[in-house]
C-alpha cells in the first residue's frame, strides 16, 4: 500500500479560488501605492475640467496635482535662526505620505512680467517723444527708448538661454475628491519655510511637455 505524501497538493475549493482571485486583484493596487512617481505623469490623458486642472493619468492610474516649492533664502537668515528651517523640514518628513513625491526640475526662466512692464514704458516714452518739440528733451527720450529696447532684448535672450531649477511636489489620488483631500492635508502641514504653490494650467502644460519630450532640444 502506498502512503499518501503530506506534500501532495490539495485541491482548491471554490471558496479558495474566490479568495485567490480577490488577492490577485488586490495586489496591483497595493503595489501601485509604492510605485507612484513622476513616471506616471508620462502619457497623461489631460486635465480635469474645473478650477484645479488636476492631471488625468493614463492607464486609469488616477489623478495628480503639481505644486511648486519656493526656495528659502538661507543666506539672509541670521545664524541663530538657521536651525528653524531644518527643524520644520524634519517634522514634515516625519509625517511623510507615500502618495506624495518630490522632484527637482528645470524650467525656462520667465521674464514675461518684466517684458510687459518694459513694453508699457516703451509705448509711454514713444508717445511722449511724438508730442515733444524740445531738442534736449527729445534727445533724453530717444536715449530712454534705446535703453528700454536693449533691456527688452536682454529679457528675451534670458528666456531663450537660461533655465531655473525648481522643486516640485507631486500629489496623487484615485479620484478628484480624494486628491483634493490630500492636497489640503499637504497644505495643512506647510509652514513658514516650507510652502506649496499649485502650478497654473499653462505651467503644467510646459512642464509635462518637457517631461514627455526629453529629446526635444528646443526645451
Amino acid at each position: 500500500m502506498h502512503k499518501t505524501s503530506n506534500s501532495a497538493v490539495k485541491p482548491v475549493t471554490p471558496l479558495g479560488q474566490a479568495r485567490q482571485v480577490e488577492q490577485a486583484q488586490a495586489k496591483p493596487s497595493k503595489q501601485f501605492k509604492k510605485w507612484r512617481s513622476v513616471e506616471q505623469l508620462l502619457g497623461y490623458k489631460g486635465f480635469t475640467n474645473d478650477d484645479h486642472h488636476y492631471l488625468v493619468l493614463a492607464h486609469d492610474w488616477g489623478y495628480a496635482e503639481i505644486c511648486r516649492i519656493p526656495g528659502v533664502g538661507l543666506t539672509s537668515l541670521p545664524d541663530n535662526m538657521l536651525s528653524q528651517p531644518t527643524q520644520q523640514f524634519t517634522e514634515f518628513l516625519q509625517r511623510y505620505d507615500p502618495d506624495w513625491s518630490f522632484i527637482a526640475t528645470q524650467f525656462p526662466a520667465t521674464t514675461a512680467q518684466q517684458q510687459l512692464s518694459l513694453n508699457h514704458d516703451y509705448l509711454k516714452v514713444e508717445q511722449a517723444l511724438v508730442n515733444c518739440h524740445d531738442d534736449q528733451q527729445r534727445q533724453m527720450l530717444t536715449t530712454r527708448l534705446r535703453y528700454i529696447n536693449e533691456s527688452l532684448q536682454i529679457a528675451t535672450a534670458v528666456e531663450k538661454t537660461l533655465k531655473s531649477q525648481e522643486y516640485l511636489a507631486l500629489i496623487f489620488g484615485d479620484t478628484p475628491a480624494e486628491l483634493t483631500e490630500r492636497v489640503a492635508t499637504l497644505f495643512q502641514r506647510q509652514g513658514h519655510y516650507l510652502r506649496f504653490e499649485p502650478l497654473g494650467l499653462d505651467r503644467k502644460i510646459k512642464f509635462l511637455y518637457s517631461l514627455n519630450n526629453m529629446n526635444d532640444k528646443k526645451i
